[in-house]
């Protein structure tokens, strides 16, 4: 059922930005920004930078990612997924670029929706995602790494949406029946923005219309995330209120109101 239900959301993935809306005026903005960089840089004392970060880029990286984005947005990615359904038993019938997100000195990753012929014969469409990112857990659960063939290439690492191997919650956010029990409510779940390894929004909606948003971050990052919007709060900044904040990277926030951030 809970695999069902994972489905159903993951076929509502959107290509789209998510908006956070809180009302701002232009002295809140300029405070805000104060206590965000604050806050950042009180969370990165003594700190290593983390998996993912964004990193002044060699020669060598700068003439390697263009490649990389060629590899996964190209026709060899079809060996690469190729590769990672085989261990399952599983065929790629045919495959298409959903969305791709590159972030110099970062790695390229890729989402892809694909239609996997299972050994019963049974046509399935899954959302499949793969990354050259250095991964801080290289063996999470779900997680295949292959070698592209036709050429020199980077390794990649493939994974079926919500197995994300950065984001632990990510199964229970976009799961509705996992999100409820988490919660202690029956709630409906709404998939809003998602970047492969960095993030993922999803609107919760209860039985009474009201909504929260679910972010899912990496679990070294949420804290410092959720301790960031409660310094906004405490200042005078109308931010969204921190619901809960869990270990595994799940950080439930209000529903803003007012004027979208990034129309101001």
């Amino acid at each position: 059922e809970a695999a069902a239900r994972s489905a159903s959301v993951c076929g509502r993935i959107e290509p789209v930005k998510c908006r956070c809306r809180c009302a701002l005026g232009r002295a809140d903005r300029s405070r805000m920004a104060e206590l965000f960089h604050a806050a950042g840089r009180q969370a990165d004392v003594n700190q290593p930078p983390p998996v993912g970060q964004t990193v002044p880029m060699s020669n060598a990286l700068a003439r390697r990612e263009p490649e990389e984005v060629a590899l996964l947005t190209g026709p060899r990615a079809a060996s690469v997924l190729a590769a990672a359904l085989a261990p399952a038993g599983q065929r790629l019938e045919s495959w298409e670029v959903h969305s791709v997100h590159h972030r110099p000195g970062a790695g390229v990753s890729v989402g892809y929706t694909a239609v996997v012929l299972s050994p019963d014969g049974r046509r399935r469409t899954e959302y499949l995602c793969a990354t050259t990112a250095r991964l801080s857990n290289p063996q999470a659960p779900g997680l295949t790494r292959v070698a592209p063939t036709g050429g020199d290439g980077p390794p990649v690492h493939v994974w079926r949406h919500p197995a994300d191997p950065e984001l632990p919650a990510l199964a229970v956010a976009c799961t509705p029946s996992l999100l409820s029990r988490r919660l202690g409510a029956q709630v409906k779940a709404t998939m809003v923005a998602y970047r492969p390894t960095r993030r993922a929004v999803v609107r919760v909606t209860y039985t009474d219309q009201t909504t929260s948003y679910a972010k899912v971050l990496p679990p070294g990052h949420s804290r410092a995330f959720a301790e960031r919007h409660r310094m906004l709060l405490a200042a005078g900044v109308p931010a969204p209120e921190v619901l809960r904040d869990d270990p595994d990277g799940l950080v439930l926030l209000s529903t803003g109101r007012g004027v979208a951030l990034s129309g101001l």
